[in-house]
């Protein structure tokens, strides 16, 4: 009797031999038996557990921008919004019955995208009112989802779910479940939570989820509704008990350094090195909050009828001598090679320049 089994699914149309396709798979997988590099079983705990500070299951904290923001909110926009936009069409989110038909007509979150579509044109029609202070886009992700962010579907679930999205629905058990949904993600979100929040918190969750079971009994939904971040809600509770509020530890402080990184490594075109920068010398006034960052360009300044960034060369060696005779009776400029930085880091600013806009530019030609 075999212990171990592989399943090999085949896309009809895609293999034109089949007995070579299967083949060529059955020898790789026999080689890396042959040669022990398949683990046939769970021998040993993760790597995880013999950290210091492993805590069992509350080690993996819940991220509010990828859970509740890209989790929660986009599923929110797939449920009401994609559905209904092609209300005619099979979705995974309609019931199947046994015989392969779908329901489509008794679809829970079913609405008139007429109507979903003026509550878009109406968050661009008040944008205009939305004061300076507030730092959300509250772009429109009804109409387009393009370049959307977490923080974009957090706005989208906190403000227009309740204000434009819920009133679209007749049934009131789906605007109560909608809003529970909500008021529980609004509540994660506190930097400060208290014990009865907390259980307020987790009956919101609780609702919710009950009202989609019932909904699936039903049949007016499908059980792909409860795809993972669903489920995660109803441990932000424990997980906030064990290791504090979802918005101190979240990723949201380092999410466009991480950003910034990933295009750079991977990037196809010429770019500056990550630590491409200069510190200023150890006795300068301004070493602990002054770089020099990349790009760089060298420059002459033996030729006085030249401009260096439409200054002219003689106005830079005016300024230089101006500058280094405070500390200096007698000056002499000896180096005549000067680097010039397009971007500057002071005082935890990142200043750029015309130069540094017109490098980018040359990068994408």
């Amino acid at each position: 009797m075999q212990t171990y089994m592989f399943q090999i699914a085949v896309i009809d149309g895609k293999v034109k031999d089949l007995d070579l396709f299967v083949l060529s798979i059955v020898f790789e997988v026999k080689n890396l038996g042959e040669s022990d590099l398949i683990d046939t079983q769970i021998t040993a705990p993760s790597i995880f557990s013999k950290l210091p500070s492993f805590c069992r299951s509350q080690y993996f904290g819940l991220d509010e921008m990828h859970n509740l923001g890209q989790g929660i909110g986009r599923f929110i926009i797939k449920l009401i919004v994609n559905v209904n936009r092609h209300p005619n069409q099979k979705h995974s989110y309609h019931h199947k019955f046994a015989d392969g038909s779908t329901n489509i007509s008794g679809y829970t979150f079913k609405a008139p995208f007429k109507d979903l579509e003026i509550a878009g044109n109406m968050i661009e029609e008040s944008r205009k009112n939305i004061p300076i202070a507030f730092r959300g886009s509250l772009d429109n992700l009804i109409a387009k989802l393009d370049d959307a962010r977490a923080i974009d579907f957090l706005d989208l679930l906190l403000y227009v779910v309740p204000t434009l999205m819920v009133p679209v629905f007749t049934r009131q058990k789906v605007k109560t479940a909608l809003l529970d949904l909500v008021r529980g993600c609004s509540i994660a979100l506190q930097w400060e939570l208290s014990e009865n929040l907390i259980v307020e918190m987790e009956k919101c969750f609780a609702s919710w989820h009950n009202f989609l079971k019932n909904e699936i009994l039903e049949k007016h939904l499908s059980v792909a509704v409860f795809m993972p971040n669903n489920h995660y809600l109803a441990h932000i509770g424990y997980i906030t008990i064990q290791m504090g509020c979802l918005r101190s530890y979240s990723a949201r402080s380092t999410e466009r350094t991480i950003g910034r990184y990933s295009k750079l490594i991977k990037s196809k075109v010429l770019t500056a090195s990550l630590d491409d920068f200069y510190e200023l010398p150890s006795d300068s006034p301004h070493s602990c909050d002054h770089q020099l960052w990349s790009p760089f360009s060298c420059t002459d300044l033996s030729d006085n009828t030249n401009n260096i960034e439409s200054v002219p060369v003689q106005t830079i060696v005016k300024v230089l001598k101006k500058y280094y005779s405070r500390s200096s009776s007698s000056l002499v400029l000896v180096t005549i090679n000067i680097e010039i930085s397009a971007r500057a880091l002071i005082n935890s600013q990142v200043y750029g320049s015309s130069m540094n806009r017109r490098f980018n530019i040359m990068q994408k030609i």
